[in-house]
Parts: structure tokens; C-alpha cells; sequence
């Protein structure tokens, strides 16, 4: 096996695990601050021309109502509940641009992509693919008949990132769940915030508490991005793989 063979083979496996610590970081983070359940939640990491992008997919049950939630977000999603809705939430440390287009949702033969007929704003406009920095865009995208909530379906940004959402509690809610939600939404205060243990060097606290929690923000003593990885071992990885 020649050198530049390996390198450019160990390149390939590391940009695979730089792409997977980075998801499952986010993801982690993700859960953390909003007490989602982990079946509801997906997300990807994309750095696109435009810039790097994490996008958080959350399926809209009676359990997202019941999470860490503000009141007006509890609001404005209670309405979706047994509509068979995701929630697509996007963040951007530094701001980008992205394709709205190359989103997709997708089960055997079907998938449903990103249009006006099934995107519901929520705040800002998700199909503009303008994320301002370190403000949250985020809609409700309707699935429609195509996809069947109860059995796990693929989301992807086209070839660059993936991911599976497997809703494992029953996805179509009842008219009376939705009912309950609304109700929920409109009368209970938020459910109390997780502590905070002190300072952070990298805790995406600031900008997940400010809109999707009624918590107050961690502190932090250094600006991070939610959507990097581990910062010193995969460089480190690289090196000692390309024998530098």
C-alpha cells in the first residue's frame, strides 16, 4: 500500500469520525438542555460552501410539549401534535447559507423534501437558507401520508450528512393527547432547567436555553460552537495516522 494511498484512505476515516463525534456531541447537548427524549431527536452536522450548520430534527408528539420547552414554542407547535410534524430547527455559530432543497425525509420509495406547501414557519424563514449567526431559524414540516412516523425513516442533506429518527412511542397522537398538549401549552409554566455545574469551556447552554428552554443561560467563560467536535484529540488522530 503505497503513502499516498494511506493517507488519503486515513483522511477518509477520519473525516467519518470528525463528521459522527460532531453529530452525536450535538445530539447530546441537544437532549441535555431540552429534556427531549432521545427517540424525538435527530440532527445533522453540514459544512456546506455556505458555511457549517447543525440541524436539529424533532418529531412533535405530546412528549416534545412535555420537554423543557417555553410556553409560546409549546404554543405555536401544540397544534401539530397527531399531525405527523417534524420540527427543523437550524443553528449556525458564525451564520450560513444552505439548500433548503437538499433536505430530505425519507422511507422505502418515499420522501418528502422542503417545499411552501408543507413547510410551516415557526421563526424566520427556514426556505430562505439564510441562518443569521447565532440565531436559531426553525419550521414545522408536515410528512404527510408517505412517511409512517411508527416505523424509523432516514433524514439527510443530500450525500454530506444522515441521520434516523425512530419514533418509538405511538407517533399518530390521539385527538385527545393533542387536546391535552394544547391545554399544556397554554396554561403550565416551563418544567424546571437542569443545573448548571459551573463554567464551560464549549457549552451550547447560551443559545439552546435562549430558544427552546425558558432557562437561564450557563455561563461560560469561552465562545463555543455547538456544532465542532472534539477539539484536540482528532487533529492529534490525524497526525499520528499520516505519520507526521
Amino acid at each position: 500500500m503505497s503513502l499516498t494511498f494511506r493517507r488519503g484512505l486515513c483522511g477518509l476515516i477520519l473525516a467519518g469520525v470528525v463528521v459522527a463525534a460532531a453529530a452525536a456531541q450535538s445530539v447530546e447537548q441537544v437532549l441535555a438542555q431540552t429534556g427531549l427524549d432521545p427517540d424525538l431527536v435527530a440532527a445533522l452536522t453540514v459544512e456546506d460552501v455556505g458555511g457549517k450548520v447543525l440541524f436539529v430534527f424533532v418529531f412533535v408528539n405530546e412528549r416534545t410539549i412535555a420537554s423543557h420547552i417555553r410556553p409560546e414554542l409549546a404554543a405555536a407547535l401544540a397544534p401539530y401534535v397527531g399531525e405527523n410534524a417534524v420540527l427543523v430547527w437550524a443553528y449556525s455559530e458564525a451564520g450560513a447559507t444552505f439548500d433548503p432543497g437538499a433536505i430530505h425525509l425519507a422511507q422505502g420509495e418515499a420522501a418528502v423534501g422542503l417545499t411552501q406547501e408543507n413547510v410551516v414557519p415557526i421563526d424566520g424563514d427556514l426556505l430562505a437558507g439564510v441562518l443569521p449567526p447565532a440565531k436559531p431559524v426553525a419550521a414545522v414540516v408536515l410528512l404527510g401520508e408517505g412517511i409512517d412516523p411508527g416505523k424509523p425513516f432516514q433524514i439527510s442533506y443530500r450525500d454530506l450528512a444522515s441521520a434516523t429518527l425512530a419514533v418509538q412511542a405511538q407517533a399518530q397522537a390521539s385527538a385527545e393527547a393533542s387536546a391535552q398538549a394544547s391545554a399544556q401549552a397554554g396554561t403550565a409554566t416551563a418544567t424546571p432547567c437542569p443545573t448548571c455545574e459551573g463554567p464551560s469551556a464549549c457549552d451550547p447552554c447560551a443559545w439552546l436555553c435562549g430558544w427552546w428552554t425558558s432557562c437561564n443561560p450557563c455561563p461560560s467563560d469561552t465562545a463555543c460552537d455547538p456544532c465542532t467536535g472534539p477539539g484536540f484529540i482528532l487533529p492529534f488522530l490525524l497526525l499520528l495516522l499520516l505519520g507526521l
